[in-house]
């Protein structure tokens, strides 16, 4: 038994590991922060979905439409018991419980808000405008706090 080459590869180990520590003691590590969830990128997922109509609104049938459209019917005409339900469902799967939302669509006359802002700090925002067939546009805000 060779007792030269087995004393001189745990010093090679301990140095090694010795040196590895000190590096990362003064390089460093990374701290991964958390900036909260993008408000551009939910308002983008759930707006640029299509879902279908007798989904967001009573009695909308079958027919597929994009989610800006379903909104700004649901807005127009008060029915908004069922985006308001949709909306809260999708939001409350994306922020869980740590985050909170507010989200307010305006279509021709009408408005709608979703959510609550009441004491929150906002973390993201953004507006987000879409053209509606036929006339008007619908402009979606989105606070994420």
């Amino acid at each position: 038994m060779n007792r030269k080459g087995m004393v001189s590869t745990l010093d090679a180990v301990i140095f090694v590991t010795v040196l590895s520590v000190v590096a990362c003691l003064v390089i460093g590590v990374p701290q991964i922060q958390d900036h909260g969830p993008d408000a551009g990128e939910i308002c983008d997922s759930i707006f640029d979905s299509k879902l279908r109509a007798g989904e967001v609104i009573e009695g909308g049938g079958e027919a597929v439409y994009p989610m800006p459209e379903l909104a700004a019917m649901a807005v127009n005409s008060g029915q908004d018991s069922f985006i308001r339900g949709y909306i809260d469902g999708v939001m409350s799967d994306v922020l869980g419980d740590r985050y909170v939302y507010r989200l307010e669509m305006t279509y021709l006359d009408s408005g709608l808000v979703l959510g609550t802002d009441a004491g929150y700090e906002p973390v993201s925002s953004c507006t987000r405008e879409y053209v509606i067939v036929g006339d008007g546009v619908l402009t979606v805000t989105l606070t994420v706090m």
